[in-house]
């Protein structure tokens, strides 16, 4: 769903419905869903396009919406905080060390101010390394650099501290409270699969599998 500062300043919002279709045409986008948020609620939603052949996104298509997981987890982290649940700068090797780094000093350094500022010193994931084996680029906290794996490494260290997963502590946080009855950490067999967009490259072929880990799926 997108944001409707960004549709505004792309001049989506004001859009000709057939001007939408046909950049969704240019670009084989099958379905799109535009959220329009204003000072704080939902001022409309609406879905184009078909998720399957000659079927309509309903209004609550359930999404693949990838990396916005991270403000997912880092809000999760933050809410452990804020009850005193969690000390954001406690190394995470009290939890979690991954075996690749575990004879590394650097591995008790990681915490989760830092990894949430990506600031671990991992590339963004291992299979981007030469033999896929997760590394340190430099000392956690004394640089920059995007990691999906950062919080995955969040994730993981969450996990084993509270024995719980993240989708249930999101849920106990987040979800539930909210009441975002359609929002999941990844898939389960109890989401209505008919309402599920399927993700497409770009030259509008089908991809072959649903989620990936970490990849909530958001639906109204």
């Amino acid at each position: 769903m997108l944001m409707a500062s960004r549709l505004l300043s792309q001049g989506v919002v004001t859009c000709r419905e057939d001007s939408l279709k046909a950049w969704m045409q240019r670009y084989h986008v099958p379905a799109v869903g535009i959220g329009i948020i204003e000072n704080g609620k939902i001022k409309s939603v609406k879905v184009y396009g078909n998720i399957r052949p000659n079927v309509p996104g309903p209004v609550n298509t359930i999404w693949n919406i990838a990396s916005m997981t991270k403000p997912v987890t880092a809000l999760t982290a933050l809410k452990l905080a804020d009850q005193g649940l969690l000390d954001i700068d406690e190394p995470l090797s009290d939890w979690y060390v991954h075996p690749d780094i575990k004879d590394n000093s650097w591995a008790k350094e990681l915490t989760t101010r830092i990894l949430l500022s990506h600031q671990s010193g991992f590339l963004n994931w291992p299979y981007m390394e030469p033999d896929k084996k997760l590394r340190f680029h430099f000392e956690p906290g004394h640089g920059w650099h995007y990691s999906g794996m950062g919080y995955e490494y969040v994730r993981m260290a969450l996990e084993n501290k509270f024995h719980k997963s993240l989708q249930q502590l999101a849920q106990e946080e987040i979800f539930g409270p909210l009441d975002m009855k359609n929002t999941h950490l990844g898939w389960s067999d109890e989401i209505d699969s008919n309402r599920f967009a399927w993700g497409y490259d770009t030259l509008g072929v089908k991809k072959a599998s649903r989620t990936n880990r970490l990849m909530p799926q958001t639906g109204c």
